[in-house]
């Protein structure tokens, strides 16, 4: 349903067992930027998020969870705001969490709300910054068993990879890949290295994704 046409939407099916492939594949039949990805085995978020990077064409990545939503018009706002900048190569957004009921969680703004953009150094300071906070909490809840939903939800969930439009230019050129050995906290990785890359990035001030916490989510499980 985006209202942008120009979108290759690729779908990366790992080992479902409810019935979700057969309905990608009546999806991918009827709309021709529609590309389904079947692993034969069970391959985990990291690994099928970069298989679909090996089928991606376009100048820009955006990752949706399989759960998740994002704005109907997120994809044609976002590539407005670069061409009308003509020097950004990022677009960063807000979100909101919610439960399975509606609930509203939680909501966040792009950080630094109002401001519109925000380059070097400030990208260091103000975003890798805080990603690195938000690793020494990854550490504590790996010693202390604090919950991972409060750890990285207590810094606004910058270390998401689903709250940028991502230059795949800047992706390919530092050969960027989602860590295969990270149990968990494998977005902050991934999104610290190529922040570290990227040299503008825009605000877009919309709530534009919705996050989906589940009761039995694994974000939200404690270590056993």
């Amino acid at each position: 349903n985006q209202t942008y046409e120009n979108l290759q939407i690729i779908i990366v099916d790992d080992c479902s067992t409810d019935g979700s492939l057969q309905i990608c594949e009546l999806y991918a039949e009827k709309y021709r930027n529609i590309q389904v990805v079947h692993n034969q085995t069970n391959q985990g978020l990291s690994a099928s998020r970069n298989i679909a990077m090996t089928y991606a064409t376009g100048d820009y990545y955006l990752f949706v969870d399989g759960d998740d939503w994002i704005e109907e018009d997120l994809c044609e706002k976002a590539v407005e705001l670069l061409r009308e900048d003509g020097r950004a190569d990022t677009v960063h957004w807000g979100y909101q969490s919610v439960l399975e009921d509606g609930t509203v969680l939680s909501q966040s703004n792009p950080i630094l709300y109002p401001q519109k953009y925000i380059e070097q150094p400030q990208i260091f300071d103000e975003f890798i910054g805080t990603l690195v906070v938000s690793l020494n909490d990854l550490y504590n809840w790996f010693t202390s068993k604090q919950s991972y939903y409060d750890a990285i939800h207590s810094k606004k969930q910058m270390g998401t990879v689903w709250r940028y439009l991502l230059s795949s230019e800047i992706i390919r050129k530092n050969n960027l890949q989602f860590n295969l050995h990270a149990g968990r906290g494998e977005d902050i990785v991934f999104v610290i290295s190529y922040l570290q890359n990227c040299k503008r990035i825009l605000n877009y001030t919309g709530l534009a994704y919705g996050y989906l916490q589940r009761s039995n989510s694994l974000s939200r499980d404690d270590i056993s």
